[in-house]
């Protein structure tokens, strides 16, 4: 005990200043009487007195070197004074730092970092392959592992960059494992004016892109509750000059469900096609199929019509309506309309008045029509089969001349009749 205790006077000046008292110059104790004295008052600084390397790590934390407790280490974990450095060496297999809050009373904050500078108030510098931060929540309350409040204005409350020409995975992925979740992976909540979900693509890439694997669900949903807006708007403000703004693609030459069904339970227009363009074709057609239906309307009106064409500029060439069979080996019909009821097949009319119509049993009525220059000089006639068609002109028949017999009153009826067949290019 002494030994120590000499040992520590000589490189300890505490417990040289201490002693002093109880030693002459010659290093001996005044008395005998003094030694329990000595001990008493010089035995606490003995136990707390640790003695270190010479030279050590500013601000570290001390860990000892020894099975005694009265030898310290030098160590490379800092305290935290004006900066925080922990550097861990290769096969240390430790932890640079780690926060354990077990006060499950007052339940306070692991953490708090107060920054009152403009710069960052944690940074995190990654260069390992492994993900940069890692959040393992055992949270099943309403409670998120990771949130932000915050007051932004102008910039963005959570920004993401990776400037690396990355040719697999994603900037961010949000990863529902759960078989039987039935949340949401990502929810997006505007309680503003403003938009609640952007995407801004600057490359020559897809801006938004669903894969979906259900088979019973809707890979796109919009429930909205409009009542003036658009719940879905395409708008392409460029001068395209390939490919379609929108494009709807089944690709599966097995599918035979419908590629787009349109369902309005209100009075307004189920489709409505608004075309701008002078020159453009507002809707367009092209069907491969060879035993379908190219257009199929099926309706229920009782007082509509069912398809109207209806233009209200001064049309001054072409048709209204034009209905072309254009390959000439064609040998169907070009239009064919059945009357199941008691209604006549068709009327034509001019100014709302009704001058020209075919009824259900093939009869044709005209009344104040031109026939000359409304069939091209033909009468229409209905053959064996009760078809209208035109009448092509017959041999020519001269007027009556000559004979033993001449009466002209007879003469000049006949000649008056064939006059008139010929008017109607009846005959030549």
């Amino acid at each position: 005990m002494f030994n120590k205790l000499f040992n520590k006077a000589y490189s300890d000046p505490e417990i040289a200043s201490a002693l002093s008292v109880y030693f002459d110059n010659a290093g001996s104790i005044f008395s005998a009487d003094n030694v329990q004295e000595v001990l008493n008052n010089v035995s606490d600084l003995l136990e707390l007195k640790l003695s270190g390397p010479a030279i050590s790590t500013l601000n570290a934390i001390a860990t000892y070197g020894d099975a005694f407790g009265d030898t310290l280490k030098n160590n490379s974990q800092w305290i935290i004074n004006k900066s925080l450095t922990g550097t861990i060496s290769i096969g240390d297999n430790a932890e640079v730092a780690r926060l354990i809050q077990n006060d499950t009373t007052n339940n306070p904050r692991a953490l708090t970092i107060l920054q009152n500078a403009d710069n960052y108030a944690l940074k995190i510098d990654h260069t390992g392959n492994y993900d940069g931060v890692n959040i393992t929540s055992t949270t099943t309350g309403a409670f998120s592992p990771f949130s932000i409040n915050a007051q932004n204005q102008t910039f963005s409350t959570v920004k993401v960059v990776n400037t690396a020409n990355s040719t697999g995975g994603s900037v961010i992925t949000a990863i529902g494992s759960g078989p039987t979740r039935q949340s949401d992976i990502f929810s997006a909540q505007q309680d503003g004016t403003g938009q609640a979900f952007k995407a801004n693509m600057n490359g020559n890439g897809i801006s938004f892109d669903a894969q979906s694997l259900a088979t019973s669900a809707a890979c796109f949903n919009a429930n909205a509750r409009n009542t003036s807006g658009n719940v879905i708007k395409l708008l392409n403000s460029v001068a395209q000059t390939a490919n379609e703004l929108g494009l709807f693609w089944m690709s599966n030459a097995s599918s035979t469900a419908s590629l787009l069904k349109l369902a309005n339970n209100g009075s307004g227009i189920g489709l409505f096609i608004d075309s701008y363009g002078s020159s453009g074709t507002a809707l367009q057609i092209n069907s491969a199929a060879t035993n379908k239906n190219s257009i199929t309307v099926n309706a229920n009106n009782t007082s509509q019509q069912t398809v109207k064409f209806l233009n209200s500029a001064a049309q001054t060439s072409n048709e209204l309506l034009q209905i072309w069979m254009l390959n000439a080996s064609s040998t169907a019909a070009a239009t064919t309309i059945i009357q199941e009821g008691t209604g006549d097949m068709i009327k034509m009319s001019r100014g709302g008045v009704i001058n020209s119509k075919i009824t259900n049993v093939g009869a044709a009525y005209f009344s104040a029509l031109n026939l000359t220059s409304a069939v091209n000089g033909r009468l229409l006639i209905a053959n064996s089969s009760k078809d209208i068609v035109p009448l092509t002109s017959a041999a020519a028949i001269s007027n009556v001349s000559g004979g033993l017999v001449v009466d002209s009153e007879s003469r000049t009826a006949i000649n008056s009749i064939l006059t008139t067949l010929r008017s109607f290019n009846i005959i030549s």
